[in-house]
């Protein structure tokens, strides 16, 4: 079947699909948030964003930043609602923004930057004012969806490719109320047209609900539909479905993004190899459709997107079919039915709520859930075990037996309040995935199976102030039997017979060695003449070497010779648990009319058993953790300190090694204006940390047993401060990072074996209107190296300027430098890179009232690397010049 003839086939059957399912919302966007510009919320208020969907694997993963911040790690997610609880960390007072980054490789794309607003001073309300929910932008105009955003496939107008090579945080790498300089076509095509449906009205305020149940807040079996107006309830066990032409409507909305990206030159010089495309020109097409029927309580949506490529190696199948990967492929799809209680789902979806056994895995598959009560719900789970893309398996359900994982949820609202409840889930899955090899990859890949059961529970007590999550999971996992390890000859060819088929076995013929001959020693002649002798080295004489008899339990004669046994790998059923608790022992306790204090202790212990495994979820296992925190808010200033207990190899085996792990951190915040009330800009933000990290060996393995010696039991402790200053004025930012570190290892024989860092890092920002910026940069440290009695330094300047001189037209300028160098001049490195983007943003108008969003650019990168080998006499040093441009249309 031609590419042409499957895009025919997928446009012709979706709309028919439509009618019974539904396919999940367009771009991945926010839905709702429990803080705006206009909610003052405190330091350890609990954050709260609900997504309309997940992103599936194809599309990338989430990140969270609070600020300058990467918090994506505290984030908890609950279906599509992540929770940020500031209990270890709490939230930085003053004013600043919460960033949701789609990352995918290399690729930064902005979901929405959402205001935060943190204060000690305490809230009006008996309720924290974080639990009433605001509705975001993407909600206010759900009733008028907007096309979904698309991800660029053109790294050279990745937005965040020139601030990351001037080291900045990918928060730094847009704002706002700047143009960027990068024609991505996150930012070119679909924000622009969302931008002109977005509503100019402020944002309402929607009250929460008298009682919020965590049922809600863990729905993590499929994306969440588009915000629909509301209406009747209705239970299809005991009532009839509304009249179909009462409130028929329906929606239908193609969607196209083509991106054409070029290299015009590749200068080469030196010792650089010669680039395998210096010239090229690609095409990336994305296209799809969304369409919607709602009809009462009844509603069906559908969303496919579909990829279409010129270059071969950018086919979505190309890590998989190598050159046989079709060029225009299906990327994903969701459809999606609901009526009343009862939803059913198909395509890209993502299921389970329990991190030790099946934890947010998403496949392609399908989804079955219908809520009994406001308290009851069940749903039951089927998905291929591993990631597809394609139009191949366009259920996921084609190798069921072969490569699937089932599951099925129950939870129960044991307690409503308004701060969740508390809520009961029980989960079973059964998995099996087969041995599956990269085309150009090559590597021993077993096949897996494994069938676990799960409880969980966590929730909120009616105070608020106490937080449980208690987990529990046992999995019973195995390795298939492989025929190319397993002798069939002896009937163990039924073991086999319902596990996955392998290749026969590569059957060696034995070799033997032939004895070594000595040549006869010959005499040389009385008459001959003396020479000297050269010096030889004594001969090598080695001991005879004994073979050790294989154990008889290990044998088997086959065919009158005695050969290994292999023994069949048997399932294994291990547990894993754990309890993490959360306490206000102190919450926003007056200290006068504006400061509060409020202290939080938080504990966490885990135990997951040796050999523990699910296909669900990613454990380590054979591991004990233990970890406990306490977090202090004083008017304004945050403290928080947290010890960590770390060990493995639980079953004490006498051959294996046992480390332990001890980690113990504090992290101080101090924000001088609104410690002191004072509203002066020239009082700076005060930063600082401690970490200590020490591994050591716990026992020594039998050396007979496992060859460990006990100068090869590590020992090392690293040490770590950080100290920072930053000054923030309406124009001007100015900052100081100091860090220095040290590695003290006290293994035996590797007592020398230290090294001491230095870190200083400057940065300058200077933005006196919003279409001009300028950033300067500067980093230098050293790395002292005891046992080679070496010192290496390095130094790092870099500046960066964005100026939209001309309307929708920017030029982005990047330019650093990086030197490497050593106290003994042994080695000497150098590598400059300096960049320059020219972008224009367009609109084209079709006539038809909705114009057509474009971007353009041209790139010019110049990258130089010089190195000097003083110890070898060995220098290299090359250039790279490349000239590239590019284009993007959306429709």
């Amino acid at each position: 079947m031609t590419p042409l003839t499957r895009v025919g086939i997928s446009l012709i059957v979706a709309p028919l699909a439509c009618l019974f399912a539904q396919l999940a919302v367009a771009q991945v966007k926010i839905q709702q948030s429990n803080f705006s510009e206009r909610t003052v919320i405190q330091p350890t208020s609990e954050l709260r964003l609900k997504l309309d969907r997940l992103p599936t694997p194809a599309e990338g993963k989430l990140a969270f930043f609070i600020g300058r911040t990467d918090v994506t790690s505290q984030f908890r997610s609950v279906g599509t609602e992540f929770i940020y609880q500031p209990s270890l960390f709490p939230l930085p007072p003053g004013e600043t923004k919460v960033i949701i980054y789609l990352v995918k490789g290399n690729e930064w794309q902005e979901i929405a930057q959402l205001p935060l607003k943190v204060v000690s001073q305490p809230q009006s309300s008996k309720l924290d004012q974080p639990t009433s929910t605001q509705p975001t932008q993407a909600q206010s105009s759900a009733a008028k969806p907007s096309l979904p955003e698309q991800k660029s496939t053109d790294k050279p107008t990745d937005p965040s490719q020139s601030t990351e090579q001037a080291g900045l945080a990918p928060s730094e790498s847009k704002k706002p109320d700047v143009a960027e300089t990068t024609p991505t076509q996150s930012e070119s095509a679909p924000s622009s047209q969302a931008a002109e449906e977005q509503p100019q009205k402020p944002t309402q305020l929607i009250q929460a609900k008298p009682s919020r149940s965590a049922a809600d807040l863990s729905n993590s079996f499929q994306p969440q539909p588009l915000q629909r107006k509301s209406a009747p309830k209705l239970d299809p066990l005991h009532a009839k479905p509304d009249p179909i032409a009462a409130d028929f409507t329906t929606t239908f909305k193609p969607r196209m993004n083509i991106n054409v990206k070029s290299q015009f030159m590749d200068q080469r010089s030196g010792t650089t190899e010669a680039s395998e495309r210096p010239t090229f020109t690609d095409t990336t097409v994305e296209t799809g459709f969304e369409a919607e029927i709602t009809s009462g309580t009844f509603s069906v949506q559908s969303r496919f997107s579909l990829l279409g490529v010129t270059f071969q190696p950018e086919a979505l199948r190309f890590g998989e079919l190598g050159e046989a990967a079709p060029k225009f492929d299906l990327s994903e799809y969701q459809i999606e039915a609901k009526w009343g209680p009862v939803q059913f789902s198909m395509g890209h979806l993502c299921y389970g709520n329990h991190p030790f056994l099946m934890s947010s895995v998403c496949s392609r598959g399908m989804t079955f859930k219908v809520n009994f009560s406001d308290r009851l719900d069940i749903s039951i789970n089927s998905m291929n075990a591993s990631s597809i893309v394609g139009f191949d398996n366009f259920t996921g359900l084609d190798n069921f037996n072969t490569n699937n994982m089932v599951a099925a949820t129950v939870g129960y609202q044991l307690v409503k309040n308004d701060f969740g409840g508390i809520r009961l889930e029980a989960t079973v899955m059964d998995g099996k995935r087969p041995a599956e090899n990269n085309f150009n990859e090559g590597g021993v890949v077993d096949a897996e199976k494994s069938r676990g059961v799960g409880f969980r529970l966590f929730g909120t007590d009616n105070s608020g102030r106490l937080r449980i999550d208690v987990g529990y999971a046992r999995s019973t996992f195995t390795n298939p039997p492989d025929r190319q390890l397993v002798d069939t000859s002896s009937g163990a060819e039924e073991i086999l017979a319902e596990e996955f088929i392998e290749e026969p076995p590569i059957l060696e013929e034995p070799t033997l060695e032939e004895p070594l001959v000595e040549a006869p020693l010959v005499e040389p002649p009385l008459d001959a003449p003396i020479i000297d002798e050269p010096i030889v080295d004594p001969p090598i004489i080695e001991e005879e070497f004994v073979e050790e008899p294989i154990p008889e339990e290990l044998t088997d004669v086959v065919n009158g010779v005695q050969e290994i046994v292999v023994v069949p790998v048997k399932p294994v059923t291990k547990t894993a648990f754990y309890a993490d608790i959360s306490y206000d022992l102190l919450k926003e306790v007056k200290l006068d009319n504006t400061r509060t204090f409020s202290l939080t202790l938080n504990a966490r212990h885990e135990q997951v058993d040796p050999q523990f495994q699910t296909l669900g979820a990613t454990v380590t296992a054979d591991q004990r953790r233990t970890l406990m925190g306490l977090n202090a808010s004083i008017a304004g200033a945050t403290i928080q300190l947290q010890q960590e207990w770390l060990e493995d190899n639980l079953a004490n085996v006498p051959t294996v090694l046992k480390t332990k792990t001890r980690n113990t951190s504090l992290n101080v915040n101090l924000p001088l204006q609104t410690v002191l009330g004072s509203p002066s800009r020239f009082l700076p933000t005060l930063t600082y940390s401690y970490q200590r990290v020490q591994q050591f060996g716990a026992n020594v393995p039998i050396p007979d047993l496992s060859a460990f010696d006990p100068t090869e039991i590590p020992n090392q402790i690293n040490q770590q401060h950080q100290a920072g200053i930053q000054w923030a004025f309406d124009e001007l930012s100015f900052g100081y990072q100091f860090s220095s570190s040290v590695q003290d290892n006290r293994q035996l024989s590797r007592e020398q074996a230290d090294f001491f860092n230095l870190n200083h890092q400057l940065s300058l920002s200077w933005q006196p209107t919003s279409r001009f910026q300028l950033t300067l940069g500067y980093n230098f440290a050293s790395a002292e190296s005891k046992e080679e009695g070496i010192t290496r330094f390095n130094s790092s300047p870099t500046i960066g300027l964005s100026w939209e001189f001309l309307k929708n037209v920017t030029l982005a300028l990047n330019y650093n430098t990086t030197s490497d160098r050593d106290s003994l001049n042994q080695k000497f490195a150098q590598a400059t890179g300096l960049e320059a983007i020219l972008t224009w943003r367009f609109t084209i108008n079709n006539g038809a009232g909705s114009p057509i969003p474009g971007s353009a650019f041209i790139r010019y990168s110049q990258q130089s690397n010089l190195n000097r080998d003083n110890v070898f006499g060995l220098s290299t040093d090359s250039t790279v010049q490349v000239i590239n441009a590019g284009f993007s249309i959306s429709f």
